[in-house]
């Protein structure tokens, strides 16, 4: 891909929705292995009339997936939920899991709606649902699939990574599927998305949001392959996330303020709102009452009883 001037590509979360309750899909997706070109560890030999891909792993087993760029949105995205099992080495995995803040990857296979990959990335992913997870004690963080990190071009039906968000905050299920959607329906260029069961190691990890990641695979399906479109990430939050975590100091980029500096300014715009909003309500409610407290004693002043009872005292 050529390098220009940067596109930002902001997606936009926040819409919210009743919940519900999607069922799973039993469908299995057959991929035609005719004319297939290999991958063996590493090593790629291609036949240029063919979309689709063999792949080789260690253990000699074979698995046939697709290259084709506009194949992916029917294998994956098309599906009301997919079940998607993740095998890896146990010890890797616990491993990961306790250094979740500093986002390790860890070698597995992957399997999607009965199609396998061997030798596929994956680790966890997010910021803000990274540090609730954390926070909480709890271990189902988002996850990245990453099909080429351990193969070289190793794709999933033409997709590179698949995001697995897993909705922490949203009790509905469906404020980011919604806002997706939404996207989607006014032309937006936005991520796919549908819903995964996931399992590690055979049992159910949790019930997740699948989302195609805004990389390669995204930037050619939607500006077409050969764009000259570049998408960039800040990864600030994540540095300084996992120095936090993991009880370091800091140190931010040259340039960007310190987090104790813009904490301390925004504390004080923050203070300073709220005395001002708090004194001119208490000014409000203040005259009001002594408003309403003046008016009833005149009342009440001109009842006789009350005469009566004020000329006895």
């Amino acid at each position: 891909m050529k390098k220009i001037p940067a596109l930002v590509i902001c997606l936009m979360l926040s819409l919210g929705c009743g919940a519900c309750s999607p069922e799973g899909s039993g469908e299995r997706h057959e991929i035609n292995t005719e004319n297939s070109f290999e991958v063996i560890s590493g090593g790629t030999k291609q036949d240029a009339s063919s979309d689709e891909v063999s792949v080789r792993s260690e253990d000699g087993s074979e698995h046939i997936h697709s290259e084709s760029g506009s194949d992916y949105a029917a294998a994956l995205f098309e599906k009301d939920v997919l079940e998607i099992n993740i095998t890896a080495d146990e010890s890797e995995w616990q491993e990961m899991l306790r250094n979740a803040a500093s986002k390790p990857w860890v070698k597995c296979g992957v399997e999607i709606n009965g199609e396998k990959l061997a030798d596929v990335g994956v680790k966890p992913k997010g910021n803000t649902s990274l540090s609730q997870v954390l926070r909480d004690g709890g271990t189902r963080f988002s996850l990245k699939l990453n099909f080429g990190k351990y193969t070289d071009g190793q794709t999933f039906h033409g997709l590179d990574k698949l995001a697995l968000n897993n909705i922490y905050s949203d009790t509905t299920y469906m404020k980011e599927y919604m806002s997706y959607k939404l996207m989607e329906y006014m032309s937006v260029p936005c991520s796919m998305c549908t819903f995964a069961n996931i399992s590690v190691n055979g049992e159910h990890f949790g019930f997740y949001l699948a989302v195609e990641d805004v990389d390669e695979s995204f930037l050619d399906r939607v500006y077409g392959e050969g764009n000259e479109i570049e998408a960039y990430k800040p990864d600030a939050m994540d540095t300084q996330m996992a120095q936090a975590m993991n009880g370091q100091q800091f140190t931010p980029p040259e340039g960007m303020l310190p987090q104790s500096t813009v904490t301390d300014s925004r504390y004080r715009r923050e203070e300073c709102s709220r005395r001002a909003v708090t004194d001119s309500r208490y000014r409000r409610e203040e005259c009001s009452r002594r408003a309403v407290t003046d008016s009833l004693f005149s009342l009440i002043s001109k009842d006789p009883i009350w005469q009566a009872a004020e000329t006895a005292a």
